[in-house]
Parts: structure tokens; sequence; C-alpha cells
């Protein structure tokens, strides 16, 4: 660890990793476990400072694949018009923030109408319904009221929008 510098970790940790392909998000991601650790290090006097902490990271674009709360809005409305299932799902996904493949592993038994909460226990992709992928995925979600009385509808076939 003491004979890293900042040439040798950019030339054959940093540039290698962006050749072999890897994004700037998982760079920097990776590059902050290093840092991470090399600051360990000098906390416990094994180096004397931390040589790679100003290599320079390319910074990650921002994230652009989510709509604003007016294109959500707008997106609700068109999807209560069309089809209740697509409405109830699309309200599910953007009040809880829950992955697709997560809302439709769903079970009714999920659900938990009197303390207004769902619980992701499952993901659901073209392999199947399966346990989460994580355990951290496995967790409860205090849920809107918006989505429980549209929940409830469905529930009893109810297919239409409040």
């Amino acid at each position: 660890m003491k004979d890293i510098t900042k040439t040798i970790y950019i030339n054959n940790f940093l540039n290698v990793l962006k050749e072999e392909g890897f994004k700037p998000h998982s760079i920097s991601s990776m590059h902050a476990t290093v840092s991470t650790a090399l600051n360990a290090a000098v906390e416990d006097d094994i180096l004397d400072r931390n040589r790679i902490r100003s290599a320079p990271i390319e910074k990650p674009e921002r994230l652009t694949n989510f709509l604003t709360p007016q294109e959500l809005n707008i997106f609700l409305r068109y999807a209560k018009k069309e089809r209740v299932s697509d409405y109830t799902i699309i309200l599910l996904l953007a009040y809880t923030g829950m992955r697709s493949g997560e809302a439709i592993g769903m079970y009714w038994e999920d659900i938990d109408f009197k303390e207004n909460t769902v619980s992701v226990k499952r993901t659901r992709d073209t392999l199947g319904t399966r346990k989460t992928k994580t355990e951290n995925s496995f967790r409860t979600i205090k849920v809107d009221e918006l989505v429980i009385k549209q929940l409830k509808n469905i529930e009893h076939g109810v297919c239409s929008v409040n």
C-alpha cells in the first residue's frame, strides 16, 4: 500500500476500469471504497497519507430517468382514463418507490389495509416469482390512503378509480 502513488492508481486501476467499460458511477463507487480503505490505513498509522484522495474521478451523470411531480400527475391522469390496472400499479410504484418486479410479485396478503402498509417479500421477473435479491430488499412500506383505497377497489373487484 505504501508504494501506491496517484499516478500508479490512475494508470493501473481507474484507467483500466474505464477501458474495460465500467460506467462512471461504478468507477466512482469503487474509488470511494478504495479511498475509505486507505483512509483507515492512515488512521491506523499504516500510511502517512491517502495519496489517491485527489485522483481525478469522472463525475457520474445525474439520473434523468424519473418524472417530475407535474409529469407524474399527467401520466397518472392518462393511466386513470385508459386502464385501471395500469393506473393502480403506477400509483403503487410512484407512492412507494418499489421496483416493478417487487410490485408484480406481491400477493394480497402482503397488503395490510388496517395499518396502510405493503410488505415486499418477493420479486417477479422472466424467471418467475422468488425471494427478494437481498435481505435489505425485504421491507414494509407505509402507504398513502389514496393508494390503499385504490388497492381496496381492485381487491373487491371494483374496476374504477377514486
